[in-house]
């Protein structure tokens, strides 16, 4: 479950687009910031949606090897709703946390 504050979130409204009337949320991958990736931010601002880029624990590397114990086609959808959730969906997180120092 998150429970820390960030400061890396990002957002972006283009007030010259006629408004969509939708939010676009995007949280980004593993080790990675919202302000990394503007371009998608921009697009979607372009499209007339307002756009937010939300931080959080993503140190987790979801990545091949990390599946390669569980071939689970869910992995990273599980992994990412256990972070954001705090609801237990992946053994994976538990077997990181336990390897971490």
């Amino acid at each position: 479950m998150i429970t820390t504050a960030f400061e890396d979130h990002y957002a972006v409204v283009n007030t010259s687009a006629a408004p969509e009337g939708d939010l676009f949320v995007f949280l980004p991958g593993s080790r990675g910031r919202p302000a990394d990736t503007r371009l998608i931010f921009q697009q979607a601002a372009t499209l007339g949606f307002r756009a937010i880029g939300l931080m959080y624990p993503n140190a987790f590397p979801c990545s091949h090897s990390a599946r390669a114990a569980n071939p689970d086609p869910n992995c990273h959808e599980k992994v990412r709703r256990e972070i954001v959730t705090g609801v237990d969906t992946s053994e994976l997180i538990a077997c990181y946390h336990a390897q971490t120092p």
